[in-house]
């Protein structure tokens, strides 16, 4: 049984660091006390939701995602053992492992199954406050309550500058604007969703919706932005509320779109647009040809994790060159090889197909809000992955909120699906 909204809009270890050109750098890992810290309180919480699932009396749903996952895993592990420094790589392993167990205690268990929509309620309000710090910043800066050290840090050294004198980059309480805007992203993929689907509600939620875009746009996150369109256009698109009519309209935008933002100079500048594609982000060309000399010397098992900052350096002889490639299929195929490439490719795909055939089959308009608001925000965040990292895998804040909506997701398509057989039974 499908669900069509009434009058629907459209029927049918240490922090990362911005770069000058938009980019991020990240350090090294952090010292061994701060990290056993971030892991017992990541362990504790993942430990919590087993109890959970293993006091839960009903058998766990269909996992369309233990292929992919573990492959990563697998090739991670033998990345790690053959690393030139396999302690360094555990780190980015033991990360790669909390994910994986945070998604399968969320699906195995019932504390958001029945709490979805409490979920993506945090996640609006939470992003809501953000856009407001992002406001304050963009202009005041990080002096005083609105910035860490670190900010402050990253402030003076220049890499939250633009080319206007008097604004800043934004990334509120995260540790970069990048992140700061695939949060303020997904925020406005689920306020937007539930525009969609909810007539009485429509109103403040599109206001919701539109605050944390324009969050997103006081982060200069170019990935952000993309990512957060391709989402909601996705999410639309899944729930069966983009007519055909206006999917023609929105391909047509996409392809006009590139000559329009060349054509305008204020936009050129306020993405950071030069003349070719290597003035765009110097910082992320260098990186990606830095990758593909690395895969040729190690083509079958990758790197390791934290392995890539120095072979870089040695390949481009730059201090500053990022601890990833700026690509999530780049980092997943340098680090762990092409077992890990593929996987990551594997797990785009089942994540496109989950979401799709979870929402043909919805029963309720929460629930086509909840996985169309998921749909959308998996997208964004591979979207923001053609030229970033870390936000769909690892240990993250965007990683485990990903793995927490991924554990919702499969657990709402689960019983979603068993709803329907035992109506087909007692019909």
């Amino acid at each position: 049984m499908r669900f069509r909204p009434e009058g629907s809009l459209l029927r049918g270890g240490r922090a990362d660091r911005a770069d000058g050109n938009g980019g991020e750098r990240r350090a090294a890992p952090g010292l061994g006390a701060t990290f056993a810290v971030w892991f017992s309180r990541r362990t504790f919480h993942a430990r919590a939701l087993c109890v959970d699932s293993l006091t839960r009396k009903s058998p766990p749903p269909k996992d369309p995602y233990r292929w992919p996952l573990f492959l990563v895993l697998i090739s991670g592990f033998f990345a790690t053992l053959l690393a030139t420094s396999p302690f360094t790589s555990l780190v980015g392993l033991g990360s790669l492992s909390i994910f994986v167990l945070y998604y399968a205690s969320v699906r195995r268990s019932r504390i958001l199954v029945k709490n979805g929509p409490w979920l993506l309620r945090i996640v609006l309000w939470s992003a809501l406050g953000a856009a407001v710090v992002c406001f304050v910043q963009l202009t005041q800066g990080y002096g005083g309550m609105l910035g860490s050290a670190e900010q402050r840090a990253m402030e003076a050294d220049g890499a939250l500058s633009t080319v206007w004198p008097m604004i800043e980059r934004a990334s509120a309480a995260f540790n970069g604007p990048s992140a700061a805007g695939a949060f303020l992203g997904l925020g406005s993929i689920i306020a937007l969703a539930h525009a969609e689907v909810f007539r009485e509600s429509r109103g403040r939620y599109l206001l919701a919706g539109l605050l944390c875009l324009l969050g997103v746009l006081a982060t200069f996150s170019r990935g952000a932005i993309l990512g957060s369109l391709a989402g909601f256009v996705f999410s639309s698109w899944a729930m069966g509320l983009l007519s055909k009519r206006r999917l023609a309209l929105v391909t047509v935008f996409a392809v006009l779109a590139p000559a329009l933002v060349f054509s305008m100079e204020g936009t050129r500048t306020y993405l950071r647009l030069g003349a070719d594609l290597a003035s765009v982000s110097p910082t992320r060309i260098d990186a990606w040809q830095a990758t593909f000399v690395i895969l040729k010397r190690h083509p079958i098992f990758g790197i390791g994790f934290y392995e890539f900052r120095g072979l870089s350096q040695g390949i481009e002889g730059m201090s500053d060159t990022p601890l990833h490639p700026h690509n999530g299929f780049l980092k997943a195929l340098v680090e762990q090889g092409p077992v890990g490439g593929f996987a990551y490719l594997m797990f785009i795909a089942l994540f496109i197909r989950t979401a799709r055939k979870g929402l043909l089959a919805v029963d309720s308009l929460e629930n086509m809000w909840v996985l169309g608001s998921i749909a959308g925000a998996g997208i964004s965040l591979f979207t923001q992955e053609l030229f970033d990292a870390n936000l769909t895998l690892g240990g993250s804040s965007a990683a485990i909120l990903f793995a927490s909506m991924l554990g919702l997701q499969t657990s709402l398509h689960s019983q979603i699906s068993e709803h329907s057989r035992s109506e087909l039974a007692t019909a």
